[in-house]
């Protein structure tokens, strides 16, 4: 008797109990695929995760090494008088075979202060204010226009390449209102932190020198 027969003369009650159990056996093979996956996808995530944990240990180490070592080179080199002026810390220094080499670079990073927020205050205020003497199309459209402007990045802060177009906007509105909350937007970004780059460098037999890459994205 072949299959298509023998199904033929199941009842329903046998077919049902058949059907159960072959979606209870596919069910088994599903889930034993999955605990399966997802336990080698565990293994190989914890793996690197420690990994990169302590390469991480590893480069911090080095990062407070170099800043230790470089600050007292950058001193042994102001009192050889070997820098330039205004060079704010960034300097570069070689082997005497000139094989080798690394360059220290500082970098004042700027950001909004909290005057920033005050003027965010004022203009959001200044905005509501112009939307409802125009109340047309264009007042809107500017309106919504601004206040994308003042979205943050994810770090929670201003763009300043956005602001800088609400500046860009000083002549469509030509309100002295405006322009004085974009001048307090101005004297609120200032100088907050200074960010230390190093690099290393090999002469390669060219002549030319090549950064030994320390960033994982770039080797």
């Amino acid at each position: 008797m072949n299959t298509a027969e023998a199904v033929k003369d199941m009842s329903v009650e046998d077919l049902e109990r058949v059907l159960a159990k072959k979606k209870q056996v596919e069910n088994q093979s599903k889930n034993q695929r999955r605990k399966e996956y997802e336990s080698t996808r565990d293994d190989v995530v914890l793996k690197l995760v420690g990994r990169a944990k302590q390469q991480n240990l590893v480069l911090k180490a080095m990062k407070e090494e170099a800043d230790v070592e470089c600050s007292f080179i950058y001193d042994l080199m102001k009192e050889y008088g070997d820098l330039n002026n205004g060079n704010q810390g960034s300097f570069t220094v070689k082997t005497s075979d000139g094989k080798f080499k690394i360059t220290r670079k500082n970098q004042k990073q700027k950001g909004f202060d909290e005057r920033a927020i005050i003027a965010e205050k004022k203009l959001r205020l200044y905005l509501i204010s112009f939307i409802k003497e125009r109340d047309n199309t264009g007042g809107r459209k500017m309106y919504k226009l601004a206040m994308s402007l003042l979205e943050r990045n994810a770090s929670g802060d201003l763009d300043v390449n956005l602001v800088s177009r609400l500046y860009k906007m000083e002549d469509e509105f030509g309100d002295a209102d405006y322009s004085a909350i974009m001048g307090l937007f101005r004297e609120s970004y200032v100088e907050n932190s200074t960010a230390t780059y190093f690099q290393f460098f090999e002469k390669q037999p060219n002549g030319r020198y090549e950064n030994i890459e320390l960033a994982f994205s770039k080797l």
